[in-house]
């Protein structure tokens, strides 16, 4: 459905922005500069949209198929931009996840359109500053506040929302490093790992691809934004870089960290094996007492010695103790 219609001012004008329903949306000029917040839309909304603004058919059809990489699409006299806003749960501890929600845009001559399928705080925030009328132009505060500053400043509010997510991995990675070194690590950890490593890898594969969508802005001559706004572009670049050097950092240390959980693994079965193999050792000498003396033999010493039951108890006793005492001494006890 069209969550919310916001018709910004002409670029000569400094009237505020006002907030229209999706009726007056329909008797709007077509000169006229809005934003069109979508959420969730279905087919009629869609082939609405592409006729009213122009929507090419391969970015119709992209938006009819979501859950697209991100990438940015010009089409002349409209650009498609995907990007994932990325957020972390409410969750503590290793077991923390994180959520990635597809952010689709069409920005033309005098409108812009976002597209998503789940709330985005990012857009909720980015609205609430545009209907306060406190937002001003990105590249000069005397110039009124256009679709360019709009989109950059959305493009902003999604790169600005990977740096909580990469810390939730971070906190999540050193929750399951002191988990390793307790007394409660289990298999459970184990498979922290792994899902922590996916989020790791499933973030990068959407951070990676807006990286180029960044650079892809900075190597091309778009009308849609003029030179002043590519110092702007190419920080969103270089933090971008920031991110992904940041994930390519903490999926090194998980694959070091799932190293030293399976060689922690393997110690403790080591330990097991040498407590069961001491065991059954001094077991062993035991049966062979007994053994020996249960064998069918008329003439043997003690055999018929009145001590003799307690001297086969006393040695087995001795025999016992004595290999306990030299696996203690090896550390196998």
């Amino acid at each position: 459905m069209i969550a919310q219609v916001i018709r910004l001012a002409p670029a000569n004008s400094s009237d505020p922005p006002q907030v229209l329903d999706r009726d007056a949306l329909k008797q709007l000029a077509d000169d006229a500069v809005v934003w069109i917040d979508v959420s969730n839309p279905d087919e009629d909304e869609i082939n609405w949209l592409a006729d009213r603004f122009h929507v090419h058919p391969m970015a119709v059809r992209d938006i009819q198929h979501h859950r697209q990489r991100p990438k940015l699409d010009d089409y002349g006299t409209s650009v498609y931009v995907v990007l994932y806003a990325v957020g972390a749960d409410e969750a503590k501890g290793p077991r923390r996840r994180v959520q990635m929600h597809e952010l689709q845009f069409l920005l033309g001559k005098g409108h812009l359109v976002t597209i998503h399928w789940a709330d985005i705080p990012a857009i909720e925030e980015l609205t609430s500053r545009v209907r306060s009328g406190e937002m001003k132009s990105t590249i000069s505060a005397t110039r009124p506040f256009g679709l360019a500053d709009l989109t950059y400043e959305l493009c902003d509010a999604v790169v600005d929302g990977y740096f909580p997510a990469l810390d939730a991995l971070a906190e999540a990675s050193e929750d399951i490093e002191e988990e390793m070194f307790s007394t409660r690590r289990s298999s459970a950890t184990l498979q922290a790992i792994f899902l922590l490593k996916k989020d790791l890898f499933h973030v990068r594969k959407v951070v990676a691809p807006a990286r180029d969508v960044m650079n892809i802005v900075l190597r091309r001559d778009h009308h849609q934004f003029s030179e002043e706004y590519l110092p702007y572009f190419q920080d969103l670049y270089d933090r971008t870089n920031r991110v992904i050097d940041g994930l390519d950092t903490y999926r090194d240390l998980l694959s070091s960290a799932m190293d030293t959980y399976l060689s922690f693994v393997s110690n403790d079965v080591n330990l097991t094996v040498k407590r069961m193999t001491a065991l059954t050792a001094i077991l062993m000498v035991d049966a062979l007492i007994v053994g020996n003396y249960g064998m069918n033999f008329e003439y043997m010493p003690e055999l018929h010695w009145p001590l003799g039951y307690v001297w086969a108890l006393g040695l087995m006793v001795a025999a016992s103790l004595g290999l306990w005492a030299v696996f203690r001494r090896i550390r196998w006890f």
